[in-house]
């Protein structure tokens, strides 16, 4: 679970960096980058990281950030165990990317409701296996 978590991580910083040299998505050259996070800062994340699988993380993320895929019963499981200041913390790091500032509200709006359908499902131990990630047609 330590080498997925690492993954989860290292996701969150390669789509920080992707963000900053897309062309249209990039960083003028007048903005500044987010500061870098403090080492402790840098280990609590990793910490909440390591608390959901890979591909749970991949769910999650992909909700939250691109709206194209459904939280499963058993991720949201997950998401709890992680923890709302973990999940808050994960989410508000990648927020701070300037690329996203426009879709700031948008994307907490999102961040909450996955939280809170994920509090529903987990009261209710609803984790029977679902189907993982499943892409949103629009």
């Amino acid at each position: 679970m330590a080498a997925s978590s690492n993954i989860f991580v290292m996701m969150i910083f390669f789509f920080i960096a992707t963000l900053s040299v897309t062309p249209g998505l990039g960083i003028s050259s007048d903005q500044e980058l987010p500061p870098d996070p403090s080492p402790e800062y840098r280990k609590h994340l990793y910490e909440c990281a390591q608390k959901i699988s890979e591909d749970c993380g991949d769910e999650v993320f992909y909700s939250t950030f691109f709206n194209n895929v459904t939280v499963s019963n058993v991720c949201c499981v997950q998401l709890q165990h992680l923890g709302k200041s973990c999940h808050d913390d994960l989410v508000k790091f990648i927020l701070e990317a300037p690329e996203l500032g426009s879709k700031v509200s948008e994307i907490s709006t999102r961040s909450e409701k996955n939280w809170d359908k994920c509090v529903l499902v987990a009261k209710s131990g609803s984790s029977a296996p679902q189907p993982s990630a499943s892409i949103i047609e629009d």
